[in-house]
């Protein structure tokens, strides 16, 4: 959405100022935008979004670098964050990333060249709850490879997912490459776990969700749960 400005002489306090300042068009954009004015910081992620995806997708203190070039205040720029987080990043009907940013989310799961040995990351670390998965091949530094079960709570697509397994302990294999993904659904009573559906961003894999349930079976932390799989669904 196009974002409603006003001039230095006028008074309408729900507006964005802009103030030439810079160079680029990002950095010339000057806010006042309040942290309890939301529709002002919306409009102001709107028009910006480009710019503050890609920082996003170099982490959160380049995010709040780039929020506090355009006037905020902590408090606003966090507000913004949040704001910024809510907003789709993937297709929900064909998974195909929807900006720069989440483009830029594949690339970097498929050009992740860290090392470390398998034994370092368990292989199955799912969430209670209902949540869509993602099956990764890693290799590590010995050139063995091995597959890995991940998601977690609270996020929204299977590139998140991936994502937040690659930022975090499988960060340091060789190469990473996710295979596809579907849900689980993890309930603690009964104590059931199933796996299903497909991934839009990722695709299926051959036997995806059976290798899935195998993994989750042989894993010391859930083999004690009945464990069932089907490919239908989404």
């Amino acid at each position: 959405a196009a974002c409603s400005c006003t001039s230095v002489n006028q008074s309408r306090p729900k507006m964005l100022l802009l103030l030439f300042v810079g160079s680029s068009a990002f950095a010339r954009v000057r806010s006042v935008c309040t942290a309890s004015d939301t529709q002002c910081l919306s409009n102001l992620v709107r028009q910006h979004r480009h710019h503050l995806e890609v920082a996003r997708a170099q982490g959160s203190l380049q995010l709040h670098q780039s929020l506090a070039k355009l006037g905020l205040s902590a408090h606003a720029a966090t507000e913004a964050a949040s704001l910024l987080e809510a907003l789709p990043r993937f297709d929900d009907v064909s998974g195909a990333p929807l900006n720069t940013a989440a483009k830029l989310l594949l690339q970097k799961q498929e050009t992740n060249t860290s090392s470390a040995l398998l034994g370092d990351a368990a292989p199955v670390q799912i969430a209670h709850g209902t949540w869509k998965y993602v099956l990764l091949e890693c290799e590590d530094a010995a050139g063995v490879t091995g597959l890995f079960v991940r998601n977690a709570p609270n996020l929204q697509f299977h590139a998140e997912m991936a994502e937040q397994a690659i930022r975090t302990e499988l960060h340091r294999m060789r190469k990473i490459k996710v295979l596809g993904g579907g849900r689980i659904a993890f309930e603690g009573q009964p104590r059931s776990i199933k796996i299903w559906g497909y991934s839009k961003t990722y695709g299926r894999c051959a036997s995806c969700n059976e290798r899935a349930a195998e993994l989750v079976r042989g894993s010391a932390a859930y083999g004690q749960y009945e464990v069932s799989w089907s490919n239908a669904g989404y």
